[in-house]
């Protein structure tokens, strides 16, 4: 319970939401230490994370409760931010690793074919040399076919370069992620404060509801939110050809992970429980309105 969470893995998601179960089964009041300096409950709960459990029990129940409840109230809070920078991590990453393999992959042509403007020379000189010549006769010879097949690779593939990155994105989500999202969605309550950013909060009721089906794509019927949640560019994965234009549900998957992701970072979405991601409304002293002046004099 001590330990902080380790390297971004599925195992890791899962220990901490172990871990964060535990926890709530402890039914602590959210505002158990409201009114006490933070400072304070620091202490205590540095003090009963630096103990061995037999030193603990050594203490009056008066003691060594206040000491086990700051450690746990405030592992609840720090497993919760842990949580969300995880997903915000994951997030991250399956998308710059997506790029990368596309990158790698155009790397490959890149080195094979080399010296175009030499290669558009010969081309152009074979074929102004012998206009009226067959292909296999004339261009063959000045510049290989498999040079050429080569050039082809590579100019294809740098046009379909972000498809590619978006397809290879939606298959590593799919194939290892995705089976934390449930469990994730399961265990952090997002709120929001404000209806701009509504879409995204609907989308996230909808993976909820959607959590324990095993359906590819989103019932016709169902009301699946779009903008303010799907870009422009992912639109073309998300309507689902192969069903009739159906919405692929691990597309959207990934399209609602990534504005929750951009959301969270800047706190227009929060996490129920956490400190680092709580509501932005307690980030001011609850006395602000009534210390303005003094406050603003602080701050200069």
């Amino acid at each position: 319970m001590k330990d902080d969470a380790g390297a971004v893995s599925v195992e890791t998601v899962l220990d901490e939401i172990a871990k964060l179960q535990q926890l709530r089964a402890l039914n602590l009041p959210e505002g158990l230490f409201r009114g006490v300096p933070a400072r304070l409950v620091t202490q205590y709960r540095q003090r009963a994370a630096s103990e061995p459990p037999r030193e603990l029990r050594r203490h009056p129940p008066e003691v060594r409760y206040t000491l086990l409840a700051a450690l746990c109230w405030q592992r609840q809070k720090e497993i919760t931010d842990s949580l969300v920078e995880l997903l915000i991590r994951i997030t991250h990453r399956v998308g710059v690793r997506a790029e990368e393999k596309v990158d790698i992959e155009l790397l490959k042509f890149a080195k094979k074919v080399v010296g175009k403007a030499r290669l558009l020379y010969k081309l152009a000189k074979a074929a102004k040399d012998q206009p009226d010549g067959i292909v296999k006769d004339v261009i063959y010879p000045a510049v290989g076919e498999r040079t050429l097949e080569e050039l082809i690779q590579e100019v294809e593939a740098a046009e379909k370069h972000e498809r590619q990155v978006k397809v290879v994105t939606r298959a590593s989500y799919s194939h290892h992620y995705r089976r934390i999202v449930p469990a994730l969605v399961e265990v952090l309550s997002f709120q929001c404060n404000n209806d701009r950013h509504r879409p995204v909060m609907d989308a996230l009721a909808l993976l909820y509801k959607y959590r324990d089906r095993k359906t590819a794509v989103f019932p016709t019927s169902e009301e699946v939110p779009l903008d303010g949640v799907v870009s422009d560019d992912w639109r073309e994965l998300v309507l689902d050809d192969a069903h009739e234009g159906a919405i692929n549900r691990i597309s959207y998957e990934w399209c609602v992970l990534t504005a929750l992701r951009e959301k969270v970072r800047c706190k227009e979405i929060w996490a129920k429980g956490a400190h680092r991601f709580r509501n932005p409304d307690e980030d001011l002293p609850q006395d602000f309105d009534l210390r303005r002046d003094e406050y603003y004099a602080a701050l200069n």
